[in-house]
């Protein structure tokens, strides 16, 4: 699936910051959530929704650096953020 980025001029930049407390997030359960509410992982190794017309809404990245998912390894990983 191809995703396109709006323009320079629509789009807004928010960042939120989801931290577990204790225990890291598996990297499975966090790909499993996010495509179970529509995320793809594409363009810059991030997961991106999509609005009815293939342009970008929201995306996620990570903050283990270098901000990206590897979709060869993410089901091994553990985010703590």
């Amino acid at each position: 699936m191809v995703v396109d980025w709006p323009a320079a001029q629509d789009s807004q930049v928010l960042a939120v910051r989801l931290v577990s407390i204790g225990e890291k997030f598996s990297g499975r359960a966090v790909r499993m959530a996010l495509a179970a509410e529509g995320f793809v992982l594409g363009k810059f190794a991030i997961f991106t929704s999509r609005r009815r017309m293939a342009v970008a809404l929201l995306s996620i990245a990570s903050l283990n650096k270098p901000g990206t998912f590897d979709v060869h390894s993410i089901d091994l990983q553990r985010y703590g953020a």
